[in-house]
């Protein structure tokens, strides 16, 4: 399980209040934040099944009742991140880094696919699961291929 907070806090909510944002402004830039992360599960939800790309089940949004916020429960599979997987009782070997390469070619293989551009490949996305497979996942800031591109017609 894994649990996001918008706004991380209660100091992050102030700041932008401090910066002169009224409350009903706040709420809706915050609101507009649970909704990305929201059209994120879609999109996971899509791609499940891929034993390269990390499986999402599912999700529930929990508005505060006291103050403005949400928090966001997913439910997805149990994964190490890399860097905690590397850095702890297991560095890359060679076969290894050929088969972190390769995993995510899969990855990335199945994602064009689907016609979904992942746009932020980097360690902290990736993940271990228990058997050694490398998973790629963090879809925030991936978009359809629709979405990236436009037709101009003449």
């Amino acid at each position: 399980m894994k649990v996001i907070t918008i706004p991380q806090n209660e100091s992050e909510f102030k700041s932008i209040l401090a910066d002169g944002m009224d409350l009903k402004s706040a709420t809706s830039y915050y609101r507009s934040f649970v909704e990305e992360v929201v059209d994120e599960f879609a999109l996971m939800a899509s791609l499940k099944g891929n034993s390269n790309i990390v499986s999402y089940e599912d999700h529930t949004v929990i508005e505060h009742k006291d103050n403005v916020g949400w928090d966001i429960l997913i439910r997805m599979e149990l994964l190490t991140p890399l860097l905690d997987h590397t850095n702890t009782e297991h560095p890359m070997r060679r076969s290894d880094v050929i088969k972190l390469g390769v995993d995510m070619c899969k990855a990335l293989e199945y994602c064009q696919k689907q016609s979904i551009i992942h746009r932020d490949i980097k360690p902290e996305n990736i993940f271990v699961s228990s058997n050694g497979d490398y998973k790629l996942g963090d879809f925030g800031i991936a978009r359809t291929v629709e979405k990236t591109t436009s037709s101009y017609y003449t």
